[in-house]
């Protein structure tokens, strides 16, 4: 099956360029490398160092460093450490049946030409790094100085790999960061983020004893996206929407509450949104009404944006479930429709960029309580705490706890840089025009790497990954052959 899988996925990819990173990154595709699972990738890095005839070294936590000698005639260029991660997020479509414990992923050719996944993420998020630095690693006829190439891990929740690092595992004062997603962008700030987890407590009862129903709802079809990049597109959130349909039925008393389940990742907006309500036959007809109506409403609100949004409505065997509290359905109504999710704040400097922002991520269903996972992204640390301070208000107001995890530092921007005044000169003069400089809504390890090593220069870029961290993320691939050129013309300067 994986010869078969590296067979279909080579055939994709046969005509792409540059081709040796191209054959790297399907490689990567054939090893599962989820957040805290990279052991195998890493084990599959440091065998193709020693191949090369290069020097790895690995920390207690798996981040991985490679020992790359300068070229011939480059042996007095500065030391430059190239960084990706890892991981990948995870993430599928709700009737894909891929494993990603063991499964490889699957490579599609757009028709557009560029490449995505079959119904899953596509690891073009840092995979593409990772590729980049495998290939000039292992490409003796490519020019540049003394390299070293750092490959950290755990970064998709919440940084951790990288926060860890040994002081002194690098000795570059100079570092390109290659997990940026906007081609012609170069990136030299990035935000700083925190995760609040929330519970809300519930006690369940015995159902009404004439109500013999159970109706599954499920708001789906929405598109997700990265909680940072994606935040300020029109994307709906299907808690919010799901949260319309249970005051609908539950405190008109048609329906009660029996659990509420979506999302999965902190760091991705939620694609669906399930409810489970028990009721009576007698009462379908208004249900579906009230449904229809909530129905019409969003769709009208979110026009063209969310083109797939649907809610469904199907029949469960009885198995007797039983329902949340009528106060404890009030409390989840009214948090739902009082928490805050999307952006906060746009800068007042920088335009068009999001300065603060808040990700409604995730709501389970346990034996005692409604766990909500939420993270709030900022570049104004202060501003960030302070909707973190928000949620913690709403959630005592509702008898329900926080809890806070994921820290890390935005990362200034540092307008002396020689690295950045560099690469501005190398682009323009290949490509005749001067590229975008930006700062991004998104957590980079970039800020995490300039606080604990001081004094690095760093630089963030990489070609263009549209719809990371869900399902439809794709790769423009002629992008990628013009950051590879930029990259090594760069390292060759």
């Amino acid at each position: 099956t994986t010869l078969s899988n590296i067979e279909r996925n080579n055939e994709v990819i046969k005509n792409f360029k540059p081709q040796l990173l191209w054959e790297m990154f399907c490689l990567l595709s054939q090893v599962p490398r989820g957040s805290k699972k990279e052991l195998r990738v890493a084990e599959i890095v440091v065998s193709l160092a020693t191949k090369a005839g290069c020097v790895a070294n690995c920390d207690i936590y798996g981040n991985v460093v490679i020992s790359v000698s300068a070229s011939p005639g480059y042996q007095n260029k500065e030391l430059i450490c190239l960084q990706s991660h890892l991981d990948m997020v995870c993430e599928k479509s709700p009737d894909s049946a891929h494993d990603f414990s063991v499964d490889p992923i699957e490579f599609l050719l757009r028709e557009d030409g560029n490449l995505g996944a079959n119904g899953t993420t596509l690891g073009a998020d840092n995979g593409i790094g990772v590729a980049t630095m495998l290939a000039i690693m292992s490409d003796q006829t490519i020019a540049h100085g003394p390299l070293e190439l750092l490959f950290t891990v755990d970064e998709e929740t919440g940084l951790n790999g990288v926060k860890k690092l040994p002081l002194d595992f690098i000795k570059s004062k100079k570092l390109i960061n290659l997990d940026s997603e906007d081609w012609k962008e170069f990136f030299i700030s990035s935000a700083g983020g925190m995760r609040t987890n929330c519970k809300l407590p519930i006690r369940f009862e015995a159902k009404p004893p004439d109500w013999d129903k159970y109706l599954e709802v499920t708001v789906k079809g929405l598109k997700g996206g990265h909680s940072g990049l994606e935040i300020n597109r029109p994307h709906e959130n299907p808690i919010k929407i799901l949260g319309r349909v249970i005051t609908a039925l539950c405190s008109d008393d048609f329906a009660m509450l029996s659990r509420v389940n979506s999302g999965n990742k902190f760091n991705a907006i939620p694609r669906d949104a399930t409810a489970v309500f028990c009721t009576s036959v007698a009462y379908f007809p208004t249900i579906k009404r009230k449904i229809n109506r909530i129905y019409n409403i969003v769709k009208n609100e979110i026009g063209s944006f969310e083109p797939d949004f649907q809610i469904t409505v199907g029949v469960l065997p009885n198995r007797g479930m039983k329902v949340i509290s009528e106060l404890n359905q009030r409390d989840l109504c009214r948090v739902i429709s009082a928490i805050p999710h999307g952006v906060i704040r746009m800068s007042a400097d920088v335009v068009g960029f999001v300065q603060t922002s808040t990700n409604l991520a995730s709501i389970k269903t346990t034996k005692n309580s409604f766990a909500f996972q939420t993270m709030q992204r900022g570049s104004i640390d202060s501003e960030t705490l302070t909707i973190v301070d928000s949620i913690n208000s709403l959630f005592k107001l509702a008898h329900g706890t926080t809890s806070y995890s994921g820290w890390y530092p935005g990362w200034k921007a540092n307008s002396d840089s020689a690295l950045l005044t560099l690469a501005k000169q190398v682009f323009v003069s290949m490509f005749g025009e001067d590229p975008k400089v930006k700062a991004i809504h998104a957590g980079l390890e970039c800020g995490v790497i300039s606080g604990r090593f001081s004094g690095m220069d760093v630089l963030s870029f990489g070609p263009t990954i549209e719809n990371v961290h869900s399902p439809d993320e794709y790769v423009e691939v002629e992008t990628v052959e013009d950051y590879w050129n930029f990259l090594l013309t760069l390292l060759k300067a």
